[in-house]
């Protein structure tokens, strides 16, 4: 197996081409890709600063009538957000089985948390006591 050497690109200046580990470019194709991707990094910081301001002027804004009952306002959320008990037994479908098994998770996690503190309690009363 041969090493690995690196050359370094020649650029042929009549062809208008640049040839670099082992394929041949044209300069307008360069030129263009530098142009574009320079442009992407000077724009999107400006773009993301306006959709900044944009969204939170729409967060500000008040509610209309009609998006009352949008999840944004009622609280509910979206798949693959952080679930919202409320919805649980008024809608059934996808995730019912998963929402079910992490809300008995929570209840034996606070049954759990209930019987270490009474213990604790015991214990203090039977310390107190003697």
């Amino acid at each position: 197996m041969p090493a690995f050497t690196f050359e370094m690109p020649t650029i042929d200046v009549e062809a208008q081409t640049l040839e670099f580990l082992g394929h041949v470019y044209p300069m307008k194709g360069i030129m263009r890709m530098i142009v574009i991707l320079f442009g992407y990094l000077l724009i999107r910081p400006m773009l993301l600063k306006l959709s900044g301001k944009a969204q939170s002027a729409d967060h500000a804004r008040e509610m209309r009538a009609d998006e009352a009952d949008s999840m944004a306002a009622t609280g509910k959320v979206a798949p693959g957000g952080e679930i919202d008990e409320s919805s649980d037994e008024e809608e059934g479908g996808w995730g019912k089985s998963v929402r079910r098994r992490e809300r008995a998770a929570r209840l034996m996690e606070q049954q759990r948390q209930q019987r270490e503190e009474e213990e604790e309690d015991e214990e203090l009363k039977a310390m107190l006591e003697d």
